[in-house]
């Protein structure tokens, strides 16, 4: 079996888990609750989902989050409606990496191990922590992170890079030397000083908002700033079916 998932950020930074695995023969996913488990196919009221955040710093890795749940499968029939998106809060930004392991329960881990090759390492989980079969002392997830290969953990992961925080961070600061108070750009006289480098950074500012908004599908907001610019004293007007009349400094840089 195979899991999938799928990992988005939101506007407000924070990370979006979102588990498409869904029951086989929908995909080769759980085994449907109806059916039997087998060796390293799983039903979903035999494992534990562990969900960790792992910040890939150049010092080292650390899970700086962590979720993990025990499905109820007699609530609901459909897979999306059982296993509801996860969200984690993006303290910082850089090099992420999102783990997401189906790990059997003890007793699952126990009868899968008398059928599966005697080189598989086997874990489980009560929940709380991962452990390996016949013990009781819970391991370091990093421990079990670094070598998923050849377990009994059916697992998927997923790198990512955030720098939603620093673009927060030049957004303000465009905001604060391109746009006024009201949000409207800050348009060039024309005799300004240094007119062809302020129209360079003007433009490189406006498309950088532009796609900022985009992103967070604020179309109309994207749209005021398009018109702005395209009445901002001939700015790109020779790109542009609308032309300013009262342009003075043309439309070139």
């Amino acid at each position: 079996m195979e899991l999938s998932i799928s990992v988005c950020q939101k506007e407000d930074c924070s990370i979006v888990i979102t588990d498409n695995t869904d029951f086989y023969p929908n995909r080769d996913g759980f085994i449907p609750q109806s059916g039997v488990s087998a060796n390293l196919s799983y039903k979903l009221s035999d494992v534990y989902l562990h969900t960790y955040l792992v910040y890939n710093k150049v010092s080292g890795s650390e899970v700086v989050d962590t979720d993990i749940k025990l499905i109820d499968t007699t609530v609901v029939t459909t897979y999306s409606q059982m296993v509801p998106p996860i969200t984690f809060r993006n303290y910082r930004d850089g090099y992420y990496t999102v783990y997401y392991l189906a790990i059997p329960n003890q007793t699952i881990s126990q009868t899968s191990g008398r059928y599966t090759d005697s080189t598989l390492t086997l874990y489980y989980s009560d929940g709380e922590n991962i452990y390996l079969n016949g013990t009781t002392l819970a391991l370091n997830p990093l421990q079990v992170l670094s070598n998923l290969w050849k377990t009994n953990i059916i697992s998927i992961d997923n790198k990512s890079f955030s720098i939603c925080r620093i673009n927060k961070c030049y957004l303000d600061y465009i905001y604060s030397l391109s746009f006024d108070s009201k949000g409207r750009i800050k348009c060039f006289a024309c005799d300004s000083k240094d007119l062809a480098e302020y129209k360079k950074k003007l433009l490189s500012d406006a498309i950088f908002v532009i796609r900022s908004l985009i992103d967070q599908c604020l179309y109309m907001e994207a749209q005021n700033i398009v018109e702005e610019i395209m009445q901002c004293n001939g700015l790109c007007s020779h790109f542009s079916d609308f032309v300013n009349p009262s342009a003075c400094c043309g439309g070139t840089i």
